[in-house]
């Protein structure tokens, strides 16, 4: 019995390291890492052996269970990492309800191998389970005294190794379990939960209403309306060397060269992660100073927290946020009203609005902003709209050579049904810049401007093919009237990251 159950639990630890090396982008050779990662992965997978085994008893089936759930995380280590340049992450749990929910947005990125595999996997599970005899049965009292120590010791282990908190390079010198649990158990730790709560607290809008207090009644009504964009996926792609239809992006080029500023836009996220940021421009915070929570920030406001919604609400501004897809989605309906928001839209208010592809057109949001700045108020308005139709995954949608040809000159003769589908969301982007910019030139209520991408989009078959590596996004800003310049801004292109940009508008408006 004793054997058996030895032998079982050096398999299972034997197997888990070979799957270990299977993840990418890059994993360091056991022999080539520290002692405490790996005692750190041992007694992690030590823990999962025990958790799978108390129930019943039975040794193979508690190595088939760990084995399989290990397995089936390096396969969704992997597919990320092919999609979005990034290994899993602890915070990522917290998405898995939202993968349910939302599978068009997930379940893409995984091959069909991977997703068939289940069907076996289950089977085999089954019949390790049905052959498998009890071996012992464990004391619920025994059990949790083991997990006990083996959570303590895990977490002295997580504490005791210098982390750089870039997730690729860790992982590739301390392996992949090891990174990914010890990510988990200090990310989640209360000293860690005290730090993100300091940080949240410490925003450059944290006294904004002591600073706005001292603003005559005047100064305040003179306040423009703020509008801004976050357009999902949006970069200029011919910074990448694509020679793409003059037309494209007529009205981007246009506001560039008749708004304040302008620029590269120095992003946290790559092919997804939008609300990284969207947290930075709202909050204020470089994302990397939220270390662990950099990852997931939305998961970690759990109260109202200094903001630059806030800073528009001090000065009587009626603050909306609008976004054409379920609310929950990253938790915006619970974040939001913590961030200062007074009303969320989300698609319910679109039910009959048209679609572009699979999402919510950005036509229907630029219609419903016009509507809302047509609205008679007295109160100056902050919109921040969130746009939907350029989201991923691309290549579910079709493409034909005839649209290739009038985008762009293809890459080496080659059609790329990515690209192609990317450029008809981008044209519309595009035109929901001109009709903005036409509708606020024409209107008597001053108006500010602002436009960014979110992030580039994951098209990694396309930067093959152009054989470039984009990384920032884009920015404008633009007004229908003449601004102060005391608030010294440069009419030349100027790389920003979110929580500049952030400040920026604010100052710009006037609100601090």
């Amino acid at each position: 019995m004793t054997i058996t159950l030895a032998i079982a639990w050096l398999v299972t630890v034997w197997i888990s390291g070979g799957v270990d090396r299977l993840a990418g982008p890059s994993v360091a050779p056991w022999r080539l890492r520290e002692v405490k990662p790996v005692v750190l992965h041992v007694s992690t997978v030590t823990w999962l052996f025990i958790l799978f085994l108390a129930p019943w008893g039975r040794a193979w089936f508690a190595m088939v269970c760990t084995v399989g759930l290990f397995g089936l995380l390096v396969a969704v280590n992997n597919a990320k990492v092919k999609a979005l340049r990034e290994p899993v992450v602890f915070s990522d749990l917290a998405l898995f309800a939202q993968s349910i929910k939302h599978p068009r947005l997930y379940f893409p990125y995984l091959s069909w191998t991977q997703l068939v595999a289940v069907v076996p996997a289950v089977a085999l599970f089954a019949l390790i389970f049905w052959f498998d005899s009890a071996l012992i049965q464990i004391s619920w009292v025994d059990l949790l005294l083991v997990w006990a120590a083996l959570f303590g010791f895990q977490m002295w282990l997580a504490n005791g190794i210098k982390w750089t908190l870039n997730l690729a390079q860790d992982q590739a010198r301390l392996g992949f379990f090891s990174t990914f649990v010890a990510y988990l158990l200090n990310g989640l730790s209360l000293r860690e939960i005290r730090y993100v709560q300091a940080q949240l607290k410490a925003s450059p809008y944290a006294n904004i209403s002591i600073k706005t207090s001292d603003k005559s009644e005047r100064s305040r009504m003179n306040l423009p309306d703020v509008v801004v964009v976050q357009s999902e996926s949006f970069f200029d792609i011919r910074k990448t060397g694509l020679s793409i239809a003059p037309d494209l992006l007529v009205h981007f080029d246009a506001l560039r060269q008749s708004g304040l500023c302008s620029g590269d836009f120095d992003v946290p996220a790559w092919g997804a992660n939008t609300m990284r940021t969207e947290h930075a421009f709202l909050s204020g915070l470089e994302n990397s100073a939220l270390r662990y929570a950099s990852f997931y920030p939305y998961a970690f406001i759990r109260r109202t927290v200094p903001s630059l919604p806030h800073a528009f609400g001090a000065m009587n501004y009626r603050c909306t946020a609008v976004h054409p897809y379920p609310s929950d989605f990253f938790l915006r309906h619970k974040v939001f009203p913590r961030l200062g928001f007074d009303a969320f839209v989300d698609e319910a208010a679109f039910a009959d609005a048209a679609r572009n592809g699979p999402y919510v057109s950005d036509q229907a949001v630029t219609d419903w902003l016009i509507n809302s700045l047509n609205q008679p108020t007295h109160e100056p308005q902050f919109l921040f709209a969130i746009t939907m139709e350029n989201h991923g995954p691309l290549h579910l949608e079709k493409a034909t050579a005839l649209e290739a040809s009038k985008l762009y000159q293809r890459p080496n003769g080659q059609v790329i049904d990515d690209l192609t589908v990317y450029l008809r969301h981008l044209a519309n982007a595009n035109q929901m810049l001109g009709q903005l910019q036409a509708f606020l030139a024409q209107r008597q209520r001053r108006t500010l401007l602002c436009f960014y991408g979110d992030h580039v989009p994951g098209m990694e078959q396309v930067y093959e093919a152009l054989e470039s590596n984009p990384r920032h996004s884009d920015y404008l800003m633009w007004a229908n009237y003449e601004t102060a310049d005391a608030h010294g801004l440069a009419l030349q292109s100027q790389c920003l990251t979110p929580e500049q940009l952030g400040l920026k508008l604010a100052r710009v408006a006037g609100v601090v």
